[in-house]
């Protein structure tokens, strides 16, 4: 027989696996509902693993493929023509609905926002009952926000401050780890959310070939800039089944930087919390409407391209 802690795993995007039948999109009231049911369904029973909730994978980012795909090509699905309507009154000003479809490229900026500011908001719903079910069975439980996909401007973080006790988001390297670009993110994060900030810093094979000296550079960043832990996500994705690489892990494929990693993770159990200053005169200018407006297929600028500095 299964473990008894087997039916506990919460699944969450972007491999939605738990949709209703004959729902095909995330943000279906129908949907939102089933997967909160499965998180109630965590405290039903014995969890003593469970040491925080996470609010999952890109949410928002699938959330906005699957909408923008199925106003393209609708069928007998009737709720996404809700979904227009209610984006075109609450947030595209009676015109701008969700964009028709992504391979066609709708490139309207202001259907684009609409779409995102509509997704954000019903998110934050989500997000809001979420947290009153961790609440109600434990009150003492961290609440980790959703981990985007990209930049922190596009999922509103300081809109959904109070929902989270630990926000996270992916940080793709810029290819050039002696950037700041995972600094920049990380301050971002920080300054919005005004919480601890642990982000998920991809350092594995998947996103670039770290030395031990670079992965100590890149992760030095986050504590520098309002980090305060790390979401670290080690396999390798777009290597998993192959010969090169990190051969499914950085254990095997590269060691030196996994020792490098855990060595890092040993001295923060220990390393008193970083002092920063209480007033600079840097501020750091994010586009969020920009971002906005970018088609979700569109080529994004995930790392320096976004980073702005300006004295004040």
């Amino acid at each position: 027989s299964p473990h008894p802690m087997v039916r506990h795993r919460v699944r969450n995007a972007p491999c939605p696996v738990r949709m209703p039948d004959g729902v095909p999109w995330l943000l279906d009231p129908a949907s939102i509902r089933l997967a909160l049911d499965d998180m109630a369904d965590v405290f039903a029973g014995p969890h003593p693993l469970v040491f925080g909730v996470f609010a999952g994978d890109e949410v928002a980012d699938w959330a906005i493929k699957q909408g923008a795909t199925l106003a393209a090509r609708p069928a007998d699905y009737g709720y996404i023509h809700q979904a227009d309507r209610e984006v075109r009154e609450q947030f595209g000003g009676g015109k701008w609905g969700i964009p028709q479809g992504l391979a066609e490229r709708d490139p309207d900026p202001y259907k684009w926002i609409a779409f995102r500011r509509w997704v954000n908001a019903r998110l934050r719903e989500r997000n809001a009952e979420l947290r009153r079910i961790v609440r109600e069975h434990e009150p003492e439980m961290p609440v980790i926000s959703v981990d985007g996909g990209g930049e922190p401007g596009v999922y509103e973080i300081s809109a959904q401050a109070d929902l989270f006790d630990i926000f996270t988001n992916q940080y793709a390297g810029s290819g050039n780890p002696w950037r700041c670009t995972l600094g920049y993110h990380t301050k971002v994060l920080s300054d919005l959310s005004g919480k601890e900030v642990w982000p998920c810093a991809h350092v594995e094979h998947y996103t670039q070939r770290l030395t031990p000296q670079e992965t100590l550079e890149d992760l030095s960043q986050v504590f520098r800039n309002g980090g305060t832990g790390l979401h670290l996500f080690l396999p390798d994705t777009g290597a998993g089944s192959r010969l090169s690489g990190d051969t499914h892990h950085c254990l095997f494929g590269s060691p030196r930087r996994y020792h490098t990693i855990t060595n890092i993770l040993d001295l923060l159990r220990t390393m008193p919390q970083v002092r920063h200053p209480e007033a600079t005169r840097v501020g750091i200018l994010s586009n969020d409407d920009t971002l906005c407006a970018e088609p979700y297929d569109s080529p994004r600028p995930y790392s320096e391209q976004t980073l702005s500095l300006i004295h004040i």
